[in-house]
């Protein structure tokens, strides 16, 4: 019996503390009921919830499900359909790149359900799958700690049942998925932080390659941005027109201005003028651009071969730059009958290719900046997180059969 003087040694008591597989509450816990009738229960817990929606004539709805994500991920669906990977989505925001933001979640591996399933019960499932991952979660997390597995149930079902969750679930799904998908990575983390050889170092080599490069985001960052006025923002409605049309002139802002305060004063006409960079400026005189004005004699015909393809048939009566109404992005290249042509910002937003006198056709297509290094830097990056934990179970096996 130690002495009650005798100074306690922390290291060796958070040593003795059980691990999970310990905690035992009693001898019928080696059962297969015992030790998967908790987690079990817990997801049962959840059906009340899950299996009304389930109903073919009820849909989810609730704000940004149904103004945002319903349309978008139908277009992700169709495009699967189709056999095709759905970089560009032309009905969003004048034109917008699916990578470029997180919302749609196309490489998300839930979107496989838009392949395998209706797309009425996909994009349900989509959404109620976050409360089963949420709670599978939550008790794989407490489990890492010394609770018993009926405890670790609690813990899940008050996780995927709280108010939060439930309400992302039906209103916002990058949150419920977000969240749900929260208590697996802190669980699947632990072990890799916690060793003692190089689980954390990988992981941490891992996470930052799988971040991959910045890619389209960050090359749309450098382009300039519009000073803030005392006045406010001005916004004005011009009347409709084609989607593709000549400009009479080409012009840049002045020194230390940026490319949106040329609109201003009021008086510009984006039908017969267009502003770019002094780069861009550049990069059309080397492309055959005259200085100066020339009158918008001729027109413009533009057709969508598909939703990241664009062709225009011009026929020019002079050099001119044809713009096209179509959300920039540093991802679109152009042909011009069939030579690669440079592709500018018109007016900071728009599609911008100099095309000279004559008939000719031009095609543009949009191709994701840096996306097959960054496919590769993330397949590395899962490689080198599945090779760790490999390394690590085989490491505890062993000292469990030392032991």
């Amino acid at each position: 019996m130690p002495s009650i003087d005798r100074p306690v040694d922390n290291a060796s008591v958070r040593r003795s503390v059980p691990a999970t597989s310990d905690v035992r509450p009693g001898p019928e816990s080696d059962g297969w009921l015992a030790r998967r009738g908790p987690l079990l229960l817990c997801l049962a817990a959840l059906l009340p919830q899950l299996v009304p929606v389930l109903d073919p004539a009820v849909q989810l709805y609730y704000r940004d499900t149904l103004r945002l994500y319903y349309p978008v991920k139908r277009f992700i669906a169709d495009q699967l359909a189709l056999g095709r990977l759905p970089l560009w989505d032309p009905w969003t925001e004048s034109g917008t790149s699916l990578l470029g933001q997180l919302s749609p979640g196309l490489l998300h591996p839930l979107t496989l359900l838009y392949v395998a399933l209706p797309f009425d019960l996909a994009f349900k499932l989509n959404h109620l799958v976050a409360l089963p991952l949420a709670a599978g979660g939550a008790y794989a997390l407490a489990r890492r700690l010394p609770v018993t597995r009926p405890a670790a149930a609690v813990a899940g079902v008050g996780y995927a049942g709280s108010g939060y969750l439930l309400s992302m679930t039906a209103s916002n799904l990058p949150y419920a998925l977000g969240a749900a998908t929260l208590p697996w990575a802190v669980a699947g983390t632990n072990p890799f932080v916690d060793s003692d050889g190089l689980g954390a170092p990988v992981l941490l080599l891992a996470l930052l390659a799988a971040l991959g490069p910045r890619g389209a985001g960050a090359a749309a960052d450098r382009r300039p941005r519009p000073r803030q006025r005392a006045a406010g923002l001005e916004v004005r409605e011009l009347d409709p027109g084609p989607r593709a049309f000549l400009v009479e002139r080409v012009v840049t802002p002045p020194t230390g201005h940026g490319v949106a305060e040329v609109f201003a004063d009021g008086t510009f006409e984006a039908r017969k003028v267009a502003v770019v960079t002094r780069e861009e400026s550049e990069q059309l005189s080397r492309a055959g651009l005259q200085r100066g004005s020339v009158a918008a004699s001729g027109s413009a015909t533009l057709a969508r071969p598909g939703p990241d393809r664009l062709a225009v048939e011009v026929d020019a009566q002079g050099g001119h730059l044809v713009v096209i109404g179509e959300h920039f992005d540093p991802g679109w290249s152009a042909t011009l009958d069939g030579e690669p042509a440079p592709v500018v910002a018109a007016d900071g937003l728009a599609l911008g290719v100099y095309v000279p006198s004559g008939r000719h056709r031009l095609l543009l297509r949009f191709r994701l900046p840096g996306l097959v290094p960054g496919l590769g830097l993330a397949g590395a990056a899962l490689l080198a997180l599945a090779l760790a934990g490999l390394r690590e179970r085989r490491r505890l096996a062993g000292s469990g059969a030392a032991a």
